[in-house]
């Protein structure tokens, strides 16, 4: 069986957002182990934060609420199904106020 896929992101990659709290919400087409899940948060200065990722209420869904100021980001995901077969994927994001 190959690896889950991503269907959707929101934010969709090169977006600019506004505000002061970053949602990045992923969308695949299987179940996902719901404790493997992971996200990390890269700025242009200071070092990377990994991000919670609470348990989803969706199990094909990965969602993380980030607090953040004006800037560019990038956000690392992976995530794996239960079969333990993984993917991984980089959003870039600008937030303005």
């Amino acid at each position: 069986m190959a690896k889950p896929h991503l269907v959707t992101a929101s934010p969709v990659d090169r977006a600019v957002v506004h505000g002061t709290t970053l949602v990045v919400t992923l969308r695949f087409d299987r179940d996902l182990d719901p404790v493997r899940g992971r996200m990390m948060l890269l700025e242009a200065s200071g070092p990377p934060q990994l991000v919670m990722v609470p348990p989803p209420q969706d199990p094909r869904v990965l969602t993380a609420s980030i607090p953040v100021v004006p800037g560019a980001y990038t956000v690392l995901w992976q995530a794996s199904d239960k079969d333990d077969k993984a993917a991984d994927g980089t959003l870039h994001v600008v937030v303005q106020p």
